[in-house]
């Protein structure tokens, strides 16, 4: 019979990249995993029945290349590593800045390459584990089933719904935001100058946005296949570059404020960032399907270190920079509720105004391309695993799962709700099933066998698997203190 598939990677974390559509279409023709058999219950429904996987997997991050060869026709290092780091772009990147502000930006910096070192050893410990599977198809959750039975499966998927959900929110945000932007501000602010038209039609123009766009986007996210969206990935891509380009464009037009360098700048004991870079260093639930197609699967343990290095710069970068140099000089705007939103939305220099219409014409564009896969995504997953066992249904259905999924998102951003609160708390609830928690428990299994034959290897056993669940309720608990 046909097993539920594993969880769709979660395009958000960037959510922009082709990739991840394919490997939510992929989804639709998923094949048996050696891990799970579906077997009738008693009252004639289907309940999942997880077996042990034959052989031990040994969670030794040294190398994640074992028994496996080169593959031809796979991609080389070069565009493994951009495929890693394009992945993990967009979702926090416009709310980057006033992370940093709010924690201090060296605080920051700090705090970013702590989660960086983190996430690239507990994604690690899934590829290294997941290559060794003895199910070729398996992905993140038969990992998950495998060392953690059928609640592993069901913590994995849900998660990976949730970062789902939480990533198309944001986009919802940002789009919705750069649209009324556009609207509202003037040319000499990056604009179109109609102001007094549109907010003559609402006491509220950012809701009326997100209502307005929800019109254009419902018929793309009923599509039965995302191979449409898929096509237009380059031009994600080259929004995040329009993007990171602006960026880099205010810091040298604004130049370095005079308080940059002073102690509230440096540090604030603020830690709720935690949540967020948890989200923009996440890409487990897709890091197997990603290193699959290596042609020199050698090389995985280098290219994953090169590409969160290149991540953890980026996001460093964007994040001091515009600490240093915020626009206008004044820092307090990168904390206000429009950076909270987006960066794009804080008033900058008079000749920045193009270069911003532009950047705010490339953030809608993006938008309108990984929306639509974000929903695509929970669309999936939730039929294929626990309805239908298929992606597309029929229309009535998939129409009214539309409507709930993107009636959430309206309702989150009419609601006035900042897209950085958004996603910290779904990154703090999504990293603790999947960077850490599940990571912890292969990584636990692993170590069996040397823990058994050393006492020292026990317990740093016992302290590995600690620190890691312990971390990742940190994050969660952080989250709620103001």
């Amino acid at each position: 019979t046909r097993r539920p598939p594993p969880a769709a990677p979660a395009p958000a974390l960037q959510m922009a990249d082709a990739r991840d559509a394919v490997a939510v279409a992929g989804n639709e023709q998923a094949t048996e995993s050696s891990f799970r058999t579906a077997t009738a219950s008693s009252g004639g429904g289907r309940t999942a029945r997880l077996l042990e996987p034959p052989l031990l997997v040994d969670a030794d991050t040294s190398t994640i290349s074992v028994g496996l060869t080169s593959n031809k026709e796979g991609s080389g290092s070069a565009a493994m590593i951009f495929t890693i780091w394009n992945t993990m772009m967009g979702s926090t990147l416009l709310v980057m800045p006033a992370c940093f502000r709010e924690s201090g930006w060296l605080l920051g910096a700090g705090l970013a390459i702590i989660c960086a070192g983190i996430s690239q050893f507990t994604c690690g410990v899934i590829v290294s584990a997941g290559m060794r599977m003895p199910d070729p198809t398996a992905e993140f959750a038969d990992l998950a089933a495998a060392y953690l039975g059928v609640r592993g499966w069901y913590a994995a998927l849900f998660a990976s719904v949730g970062v789902c959900l939480g990533a198309a929110c944001a986009m919802h945000g940002y789009l919705a935001t750069s649209l009324n932007d556009l609207l509202i501000d003037t040319p000499q602010q990056g604009g179109l100058g109609l102001e007094g038209a549109w907010e003559s039609l609402t006491p509220n123009p950012r809701g009326l946005a997100a209502a307005v766009v929800l019109v254009l986007l419902l018929p793309l996210c009923s599509l039965p296949s995302m191979r449409i969206l898929a096509r237009f990935n380059v031009l994600g891509v080259g929004c995040v570059f329009l993007m990171l380009a602006f960026i880099l464009a205010s810091a040298i037009a604004n130049g370095m404020s005079a308080d940059a360098l002073s102690a509230p700048s440096l540090a604030r004991p603020k830690v709720a960032i935690l949540g967020t870079f948890a989200l923009s260093f996440f890409i487990h639930s897709i890091a197997i399907t990603i290193f699959r197609a290596a042609a020199r699967p050698k090389d995985n343990t280098r290219n994953l270190s090169i590409a969160y290095a290149l991540v953890t710069a980026t996001y460093v970068g964007v994040g001091v920079s515009s600490n240093l140099c915020p626009p206008l000089g004044d820092a307090a705007a990168l904390e206000s509720a429009a950076g909270r939103n987006s960066f794009l939305s804080i008033r900058q220099p008079a000749s920045l105004a193009v270069p911003l219409l532009v950047a705010r014409i490339a953030v809608v564009v993006q938008c309108v391309t990984v929306y639509p896969v974000l929903i695509y995504a929970i669309r999936t997953q939730f039929f294929t695993a626990l309805i239908y066992h298929r992606a597309y249904p029929g229309w009535r259905p998939v129409l009214g799962l539309n409507l709930v999924a993107v009636g959430a998102t309206f309702a989150v951003i009419a609601s006035g709700l900042h897209i950085a609160d958004v996603i910290r708390f779904t990154g703090a609830f999504a990293a603790l099933v999947c960077t850490y928690c599940i990571p912890a428990r292969v990584h636990w299994r692993g170590m069996a066998a040397k823990a058994a034959a050393h006492p020292s290897a026990h317990a740093a056993r016992i302290c590995m698997a600690s620190s890691l669940v312990g971390f990742g309720c940190l994050i969660v608990a952080v989250q709620f203190i103001s």
